[in-house]
């Protein structure tokens, strides 16, 4: 296993979509497909948690079942309305349970706020390898900045991103939950300054596809 990360002063949260619907694959839910003897959610659970980084899981009611008492689970309301509603109430969430216990953490002391929030999809299937890279990334961000990487065809993966906190959460309070449905997850990144590293060739990859699941090793049935 790679070093955990001490580099970002500050600290570090997370927040993590598990909540799409896999049409394209079938209607499968992706946080229970197997991925090396375990499930997407497992990996990036275990991953998040030896970090210690606060965490937000936005999806199905049914994953509860699959989660560590520490992570907060939540839903977008309404269901399958997009990237930006599941990230806005994940973000809400994230701001109101870091003040009310000890997300993530052994000691009952209370939790200062993060410096960073990553946002982060389930379907992603190398958390470990992703969170190095981005908590590098953080690190050499200029300061309020988010990092938004570009993958080899330019475009921006807001969903292994990173924002400061306090830009997220002053972004969240901004947004009615009617300006956040059907919208890209863009909208709540909106007048945030950002940096574009760009990504490693076959960093975070994703399963959207039957064929990406066949070439990444993942079995549909």
């Amino acid at each position: 296993m790679p070093p955990l990360e001490t580099a970002v002063v500050g600290g570090i949260a997370a927040i993590l979509l598990a909540g799409g619907r896999g049409s394209r694959l079938g209607g499968v839910d992706k946080a229970v497909l197997r991925h090396n003897g375990r499930t997407l959610l497992n990996q990036w659970t275990t991953a998040l948690s030896r970090r210690r980084f606060p965490t937000v899981v936005v999806g199905p009611d049914a994953l509860g079942d699959y989660l560590p008492e520490s992570v907060v689970q939540v839903r977008e309301d309404p269901p399958f309305s997009g990237p930006a509603a599941a990230l806005w109430t994940g973000a809400r969430a994230l701001e109101r349970d870091l003040t009310a216990r000890p997300l993530h953490c052994d000691t009952e002391r209370a939790v200062e706020p993060p410096e960073y929030v990553v946002l982060l999809a389930v379907d992603v299937v190398d958390p470990e390898a992703l969170l190095q890279w981005l908590v590098a990334r953080i690190a050499e961000a200029p300061a309020d900045h988010a990092v938004v990487p570009e993958d080899h065809t330019g475009r921006h993966q807001l969903l292994a991103s990173a924002v400061p906190y306090a830009q997220l959460v002053d972004r969240a309070r901004a947004l009615q939950a009617t300006e956040v449905a059907g919208a890209p997850a863009r909208v709540l990144l909106s007048g945030i300054p950002a940096v574009n590293p760009v990504m490693p060739a076959g960093l975070g990859e994703d399963v959207d596809t039957p064929a990406d699941a066949e070439r990444l090793g993942i079995h549909l049935d």
